[in-house]
C-alpha cells in the first residue's frame, strides 16, 4: 500500500525515509525473536522510533482532524518509548510498555495510509477490477456451459 504511494511521489523525502526505516526494522523485529538480545532491541528501537516519527510527519499530508489525531498518537508513542528506554514501566511491565509504544504509532500510520489512499485515489485499479468482475464471471459461466 505504501509502496504504491511512495512510487507516485505522494510523500515527502523525510516521511518516505521514516516509513522505509520503520518497515525494514519491523521486519527485523519479526525475524529476530526477543531471545536474540541486543539485535532484537536495536531493531525494535529503530522501528518504534521511526514508526512514531512517520505518524507525526504525516501531518503535512492529512486533513485537519486526522492530522491532529496522527500527531497525538505519534507523540504518545514517543513518550512511551522514552519511558521504556529509561525503564519506567508504570506497572505495565516490559511487554505492556512495548505495546504502548507500538499500538498508537501503528494506529496513526494505518489512519494516515487510508487517508493517503483515498486522497491519491490509489484504489483505481481495484475499482476497475471490480467493474470488470461481473463480465468475467459471465464469460466463465458461458465457457462452462459450452465445454
Amino acid at each position: 500500500m505504501c509502496g504504491a504511494l511512495i512510487g507516485r511521489g505522494f510523500f515527502g523525502v523525510v516521511q518516505t525515509l521514516f516509513i522505509v526505516l520503520a518497515g525494514i526494522d519491523a521486519v527485523g523485529v519479526g525475524v529476530f525473536p526477543e531471545t536474540t538480545g541486543r539485535l532484537y532491541l536495536r531493531c525494535a528501537l529503530v522501528a518504534f522510533l521511526f514508526g512514531a516519527l512517520s505518524a507525526i510527519s504525516a501531518v503535512s499530508h492529512e486533513g485537519v482532524p486526522l492530522a491532529y489525531y496522527s500527531a497525538a498518537l505519534g507523540i504518545v508513542s514517543l513518550a512511551a518509548l522514552m519511558s521504556l528506554t529509561r525503564k519506567h514501566m508504570h506497572g505495565l511491565g516490559f511487554s505492556g510498555m512495548e505495546r504502548l509504544v507500538a499500538f498508537p504509532s501503528s494506529c496513526g500510520r494505518l489512519a494516515s495510509g487510508v487517508s493517503c489512499l483515498v486522497q491519491a485515489s490509489a484504489l483505481d485499479p481495484v475499482r476497475l477490477w471490480l467493474r470488470r468482475w461481473p463480465a468475467a464471471l459471465d464469460h466463465f459461466h458461458r465457457s462452462l456451459r459450452l465445454g
